[in-house]
């Protein structure tokens, strides 16, 4: 069983022109991977921090040299002679090292970069694919019955709002999902298709085709619905069943459009009470037919999380990401 030799870290740009890690993990049989780290920037106040330079001389300050100088001159050294194998035991590690609750210390990009290598030289080490390995951990540490016998399905957010456009979109993704009975490559080239017949609706409707955060388009529609319709027309016009062959998405993100206990979209005139908001999205989930619904709701409307979840939870996905923020308490 090969063992972990070193760890090198540096710093590269991502698609937002932000800095953020890459680093390569060496093993003592002279293989290596390489991985990188997605860069955000925290927006609520449960979130793990990333370890920015803040240096205002260097990309305004996000440049990230001193989570490099962690990764190289600390972090590296200790881990030299480990076993992969050990993942939650690294992990652990670099979680007490940190010591804070939202990973400020070494920082979550830090800590991050660190663990995907990990796991990803010990899939490579096994020769088999990192979700295969991490299915492994999964039902190795949780005990449950998810077996992924294929590449884990993509989702395609193909049209962006909210804080990631500048438009009257008030959801932050409207997705498209290929069914899973699709292998990898042919969803990912339904998802490529309908991405290139959604610019062909939206200029013969003389809409924007400008992008957001996300890559996604950023039409300047009048309501969440239009979208919605639009993805739908795209994916009849290429022959493509709503519901059988392709399914539909959203990221809510309804943190950022919840005001005064009120939710704020353009789709109703008026703000709307919380049992009037959670009716109206109800409607969309089942006119629409949605597969995942993400952060439907405040981050602090638990009540509200509980019961769409257990109404939805035989027909659609509920995902949290504003409502977890990194932070598993």
């Amino acid at each position: 069983m090969s063992v972990i030799q070193k760890i090198v870290a540096s710093e590269v740009i991502d698609s937002r022109g932000y800095p953020t890690i890459e680093g390569t993990l060496f093993l003592d049989n002279n293989n290596f991977v390489k991985t990188s780290v997605p860069s955000g920037f925290p927006s609520g106040k449960y979130d793990a921090v990333e370890l920015r330079d803040s240096d205002p001389k260097r990309f305004h300050g996000f440049g990230v040299t001193t989570a490099i100088s962690y990764i190289n001159t600390l972090i590296s050294p200790k881990l030299a002679g480990a076993n992969p194998f050990k993942q939650q035991e690294i992990d652990s590690w670099l979680i007490k090292a940190d010591k804070t609750k939202n990973k400020s210390r070494l920082g979550v990009n830090t800590i991050l970069l660190v663990s995907q290598l990990v796991a990803k030289a010990a899939a490579k080490d096994q020769n088999i694919s990192l979700y295969q390995y991490l299915n492994h951990l999964l039902l190795k540490h949780h005990k449950l019955e998810v077996k992924l016998e294929k590449i884990p399905t993509p989702i395609f957010a193909l049209i962006n709002g909210g804080k990631h456009a500048n438009n009257n979109l008030d959801f932050q993704e409207f997705q498209v999902i290929p069914s899973s009975s699709y292998s990898y490559s042919d969803g990912l080239q339904v998802g490529v298709e309908i991405y290139h017949e959604l610019k062909n609706m939206l200029q013969y409707r003389n809409a924007t085709i400008a992008v957001g955060e996300e890559g996604g388009f950023t039409p300047n529609f009048a309501s969440n619905r239009d979208a919605l319709e639009i993805l739908k027309e795209t994916i009849i016009k290429i022959n493509k069943k709503i519901g059988i062959d392709i399914f539909l998405g959203l990221n809510i993100a309804a943190t950022h459009f919840y005001k005064d206990q009120r939710y704020i979209i353009h789709d109703r005139p008026n703000p709307l009470k919380i049992e009037e908001y959670y009716k109206e999205l109800t409607k969309i989930i089942s006119e629409y037919s949605l597969l995942v619904v993400e952060d439907p709701f405040s981050q602090e409307s638990w009540n509200d999380w509980k019961k769409l979840n257990s109404e939805i939870s035989d027909q659609a996905y509920l995902v949290g990401n504003d409502l977890l923020e990194s932070n598993k308490e």
